[in-house]
């Protein structure tokens, strides 16, 4: 998937995929400020939404969040997914289970805490972010269009963040390189 534009590949739908700031990688809402801005609003407020319920599924001690569902009395849908990074080790979370180990290294320092010396890390120096994938189905019988649809932003995403990792890696064997690819001296 080269390109993907998610108002022509679903325009029925609202489409977002956003980092755990909020801020949108990937949306069907205008992301200029003359466009749409009450739907990248309450776009960007479903993925505060869903990490919101990391955090109290994490205090109830009930795993890692899955997935977040809404369905109204009108039909329509709300579906919600919390994507975690692969690791640097290339151990991938497969067939979509989250893996159920604690990382709370990494939880903090994607939130640009202190680490042991007290210097602040920063989501660059540590991998790629956490992602919450949102899809917005309008009435049920959209049902089967917006699964689609949320099965393709978590190729999207997936890839987003092994790129990301995969310039991590290349940013690590370059160490001591100059700009053309040549030992520093």
């Amino acid at each position: 998937m080269d390109t993907y534009d998610p108002k022509t590949a679903h325009p029925s739908l609202a489409l977002h995929v956003a980092d755990p700031n909020g801020i949108p990688l990937l949306s069907s809402a205008s992301l200029s400020s003359t466009g749409n801005s009450s739907q990248l609003k309450a776009l960007t407020e479903l993925t505060t939404t869903c990490l919101n319920a990391q955090e109290i599924a994490a205090r109830f001690g009930l795993g890692s969040l899955q997935r977040v569902s809404i369905e109204t009395a009108n039909g329509a849908n709300v579906m919600q997914r919390r994507l975690e990074p692969p690791t640097v080790g290339g151990d991938d979370l497969q067939d979509g289970k989250q893996d159920e180990v604690e990382r709370p290294e990494r939880d903090a320092k994607q939130h640009g805490t202190a680490n042991g010396n007290g210097n602040v890390s920063t989501q660059a120096e540590q991998g790629p972010p956490v992602l919450v994938r949102t899809v917005v189905v309008p009435s049920e019988a959209d049902l089967a269009e917006g699964r689609q649809a949320g099965e393709e932003l978590d190729v999207v995403a997936s890839s987003f963040q092994q790129a990301w990792l995969d310039e991590m890696a290349g940013e690590d064997n370059n160490e001591g390189m100059n700009g053309y690819g040549e030992q520093e001296e």
